[in-house]
């Protein structure tokens, strides 16, 4: 009999001036604590499971500079289990304000959320080779974004909530 072993590695980043991103592999007895490059301000991450180490995307605010970045929202892409990060996809500021929050439920499909934006979503469901982009009529202070599936999103903004259609786009 095969006794299933529960995950104990996770992936958190933060606000710090350098990107910040802390790792675990013990449950949390331990964290360690790499960045991403100079400038960068991370909000929101998502990890799915690899066969040795998760993939993992982070999004966040690169206004300050960042490896190759200015001026804009950043998603960041790991294989490592979180250890290197390189950039998987920049968007231009939309009014000012940096993407929120990410949610992945495979290395093809993520959805981004933006704040203080009338652009709300991204999304991409290729690998990152094109982005699907949502916009409102007006302005939301704060997005966030959880995907239960490929098929299944749903965004809330205080402007409204977006549900994905079966095929994995926004609902009108």
């Amino acid at each position: 009999m095969r006794t299933r072993q529960a995950n104990t590695r996770c992936t958190a980043v933060g606000n710090g001036a350098n990107g910040v991103v802390i790792i675990t592999s013990n449950g949390g007895s331990s964290w360690t604590r790499t960045s991403y490059g100079a400038g960068a301000v991370l909000s929101s991450v998502s990890c799915i499971p690899g066969t040795k180490k998760p993939t993992c995307f982070a999004a966040g605010d690169a206004s300050d500079g960042g490896p190759g970045v200015t001026g804009s929202s950043v998603v960041i892409e790991s294989a490592s289990g979180s250890s290197h990060w390189q950039v998987k996809q920049t968007f231009p500021y939309a009014y000012g304000f940096p993407v929120t929050s990410i949610s992945c439920v495979d290395a093809r499909h993520c959805w981004t959320a933006w704040s203080g934006s009338y652009q709300v979503l991204n999304g991409m469901s290729n690998g990152g080779a094109s982005w699907t982009t949502v916009t409102s009529d007006a302005q939301t202070a704060f997005g966030g974004v959880a995907c239960l599936n490929d098929k299944v999103c749903v965004a809330t903004t205080d402007g409204g909530l977006y549900v994905t259609t079966d095929d994995g786009g926004p609902a009108g």
